[in-house]
């Protein structure tokens, strides 16, 4: 895998022509990561929308490769989800394979515009002429481009002409004017420079043998400090978002109850004592499940025993036993034998044969474990 690891605004210093064109987008770079080239992104992507779809159809915790770590640093950031880094470089109908335009992503991820300059690079690769920014050159006010002419025609010769944007100044290496002409074999470099890095420019570079054949590079703006104005803009928005965030959870917050597994509540909270020793209950608003009908937040619901009666067993003795307020609540006979007259009583609960003794306490309970309820205040 070839790769070419690039700092901001601190680059290698050769000029190297390559053949994959990864140097154009230095200018417009605001991402420190390693740039990789297509085949080798490509792959990563491949290989990272395969174990994502393998992750979403297993319950074993996803393992992804370097490749995880090479997408989510071009992200800028080590700690992109997995499913933020899917839905920019794999595909949506099929998320086993990766998107058609997966480099295009991460071009204009890490070098916002620069994808245009790169794939027109590559067409002019196709022309016979390379190019390379040279990286240890680039600062917010000046950088060098070298350009190479190499055809099969040992003959031939290239017009090659620059243009730029009102506020940037070029020269060709060793010559007066915008246009230069390179025989076959031959390089020169294109040195460019502005006075003033905080707006956007540009400069365009035109091979005059073929029709329509140009790349424009874009150079980004930059502050006093020679960070790029895009980012502080984008990192400001960030920050503003995650600051209306925060807000909108401190106020949510305000009104919660939430319970601690601790002796006191956090510093910034205090005891929620309504909820002592006692279970939560959902407000029934339909009515259907809450007998006491709806309640208002925070209202408190003693402990009860739904109504229910006994059966007797008379043990037996002809007649029938029922349940009589004029004879103290023990059992009356009514039938032919009033002599069969027993006392009754309900005793202690006994298995069942199948489960144990049934447990029993000063009240009626479900499981629970005890955590202490706190409420910001």
């Amino acid at each position: 895998m070839r790769s070419l690891t690039v700092l901001f605004l601190l680059f290698c210093s050769s000029v190297s022509f390559a053949d994959d064109c990864i140097n154009v987008i230095a200018l417009s770079k605001v991402i420190s990561t390693t740039v990789e080239d297509k085949s080798s992104l490509d792959q990563h992507a491949e290989n990272f929308c395969k174990e994502f779809s393998q992750s979403k159809n297993s319950t074993k915790s996803a393992n992804y490769s370097a490749s995880y770590k090479v997408l989510s640093a071009s992200m800028g950031t080590s700690g992109a989800s997995a499913e933020q880094i899917a839905s920019k470089y794999c595909s949506a109908a099929d998320s086993k394979k990766s998107r058609t335009d997966a480099y295009k992503q991460y071009i204009e991820t890490i070098s916002p515009s620069a994808y245009a300059s790169y794939d027109q690079c590559q067409k002019m690769l196709k022309q016979d002429l390379k190019f390379d920014l040279d990286v240890a050159s680039v600062l917010p006010t000046e950088f060098s481009l070298g350009v190479f002419f190499s055809s099969p025609i040992s003959d031939s010769k290239a017009k090659v002409v620059y243009s730029s944007s009102e506020d940037v100044t070029c020269h060709w290496r060793n010559q007066e004017g915008d246009q230069i002409t390179l025989a076959h074999g031959t390089s020169t470099i294109l040195k460019c420079s502005r006075n003033n890095s905080a707006q956007k420019s540009y400069v365009k570079i035109i091979n005059e043998n073929t029709a329509q054949a140009s790349m424009t590079i874009p150079w980004r703006a930059y502050n006093e400090l020679g960070i790029a104005i895009d980012v502080l803009s984008e990192l400001e928005s960030k920050h503003s978002q995650l600051l209306e965030q925060n807000r909108s959870l401190l106020l949510s917050l305000k009104e919660s109850v939430v319970p601690f597994e601790l002796e006191k509540c956090p510093e910034g909270w205090k005891e929620y004592t309504p909820l002592y020793g006692r279970f939560i209950r959902g407000i029934d608003k339909s009515g259907e499940s809450d007998p006491d009908g709806k309640r208002d937040p925070g209202a408190i619901q003693n402990d009860t025993m739904q109504g229910h009666h006994h059966n007797m067993d008379n043990g037996g003795a002809p007649g029938i036993w029922d349940s009589a307020e004029g004879d103290g609540g023990h059992a009356r006979a009514s039938g032919p034998s009033y002599r069969n007259r027993r006392q009754f009583r309900v005793t202690g609960p006994i298995t069942d044969g199948t489960n144990d003794i049934p447990r029993v306490s000063k009240e009626t309970r479900p499981k629970n474990v005890s955590l202490l309820y706190c409420k910001m205040g």
